[in-house]
């Protein structure tokens, strides 16, 4: 009973362990969680870290003799040991270096590499910050996620219809969803913003945690420097503010992934139409995918099955014109009534045109959805609302059965008595229309067809 396979001794020294390794776990995500809040260099143990970095204070790797672990906030883990500056380390980079070349340092870097062979047993690991290949962050994309080849070619198509294309140097990385630190991401929008030499800016792909971006973007000085920003989904976060409380118009359109495709769907066509200043009355589309197929090169189109019928909650026929407003769903909830929701400047400016809201949601069930509405009444979002558009619902759980009708119905726009349209081509399942945030708006509505078009004044 003591000692046996499944013994009380033994079993006390499996958990033991998994006491000790959870604990360690724990002190590895509290040390990331710190890494992400470093935004300067720290010193610890005499050692100057750089900005984005922590130790994680574990025995056993928490001193020069076994190696300084230290890590970033994405658990990327870096050792950091102290290195005898002696001929047998440095048997060819040689030791009174004064000034760095690059045969320097290819000698200092192949000297360290003899100097850890036994580390490295035999293998020819070199850092590589998110590295590709590695199997977890390949885990963590989602498969929505655009691919490199998907990039390269909307690169490519762009460039050969005359327009030069910069890309951001993290657009390729990916780790749980962001391409980089949260204070790195919006640096590189900041200067981006502030170039002139940029006149339009296209976010690469959604993003579950752009918010954490904004205390560090400063999205003011676009009012200096005014440029379109185009996005969609996530990319609300940066395009509500920038409409709300700036004033400058932003596009909820297809991120820069979607021109990538093989072959170009008419939502794409239209969008290029509308951003190079060609204003069209946009229609609604005929099919639209349902559900997304697998994605063998990355480079596939939408798979097109259904067919596209707009619904009015209570009129059979509206025409409705006002400055129209929204984006995803998802994210407005979330920074509504924060200080970057800028909605009641907005309202003040543009009341006597009326708005007109659009919605799009992507994972909110029926029950959160009228939750949601409920709380942007209260907040006074639709003082002045002269009607809301919602697009196909992304995700269409609801515990109590709810469809969509009924769950607008059973919400407190319902007795707005404003025109009330769902199911449009603002949807998670594309394709989508473009809306310019901000341009007064003409909405015409049909016997489930449906059309758009702007005017910029």
């Amino acid at each position: 009973m003591l000692t046996g396979q499944n013994g009380i001794l033994n079993r006390a020294s499996e958990a033991k362990e998994k006491t000790e390794t959870a604990s360690k776990d724990e002190q590895r995500k509290l040390a990331q969680a710190v890494a992400l809040m470093n935004t300067e260099k720290t010193t610890y143990k005499g050692l100057t870290l750089p900005e984005g970095f922590a130790p994680t204070k574990i025995d056993g790797e928490d001193s020069f003799d076994d190696g300084l672990v230290i890590t970033d906030g994405y658990g990327n883990e870096y050792v950091w040991v102290e290195v005898p500056r002696t001929t047998t380390v440095y048997p060819t980079a040689g030791l009174n270096i004064t000034s760095f070349t690059n045969d320097e340092y290819t000698k200092i870097e192949n000297d360290l590499h003899t100097y850890t062979a036994d580390y490295r047993n035999g293998t020819n690991f070199s850092d590589t910050f998110y590295d590709a290949s590695n199997d977890e962050n390949e885990a963590n994309k989602s498969d929505w996620f655009q691919s490199e080849e998907e990039y390269n070619n909307a690169k490519k198509k762009l460039e050969e219809r005359g327009y030069k294309v910069v890309l951001s140097k993290n657009i390729f990385n990916s780790y749980k969803m962001r391409s980089a630190p949260a204070k790195e991401r919006a640096e590189e929008l900041n200067k981006m913003i502030e170039n002139k030499n940029i006149n339009f800016i296209i976010c690469a792909a959604g993003g579950e945690f752009l918010v954490e971006m904004l205390p560090y973007v400063n999205l003011q000085k676009i009012q200096t420097n005014p440029k379109f920003i185009q996005g969609f989904s996530d990319p609300t976060g940066i395009l509500f503010p920038v409409t709300t409380k700036y004033d400058i118009a932003t596009i909820y359109g297809n991120n820069f992934g979607d021109y990538g495709a093989e072959c170009d769907d008419k939502s794409i066509l239209d969008n290029i139409q509308i951003i190079t200043g060609n204003i069209i009355k946009q229609k609604n589309y005929e099919l639209y995918e349902d559900e997304r197929s697998e994605r063998i090169t990355g480079l596939e189109g939408y798979n097109l099955t259904k067919k596209v019928e707009w619904k009015s909650l209570n009129n059979s026929e509206i025409t409705v014109t006002g400055r129209i407003i929204g984006g995803c769903l998802d994210i407005i909830s979330e920074i509504a009534g924060t200080k970057y929701d800028g909605t009641n400047e907005f309202n003040k400016r543009y009341k006597n045109d009326g708005i007109i809201w659009y919605f799009d949601n992507c994972e909110l069930s029926k029950e959160e959805l009228i939750r949601t509405i409920w709380k942007l009444n209260e907040l006074d979002y639709f003082k002045y609302a002269k009607a809301i558009i919602f697009g196909r619902n992304g995700e269409e759980t609801s515990c109590i059965g709810y469809t969509m009708e009924e769950a607008l119905q059973d919400s407190v726009i319902s007795n707005l008595n404003i025109p009330i349209i769902y199911n449009t081509d603002i949807s998670h399942k594309g394709p989508c229309l473009t809306i310019i945030n901000g341009a007064i708006a003409t909405i015409c509505y049909d016997n489930g067809k449906g059309s758009i078009n702007f005017e910029l004044k």
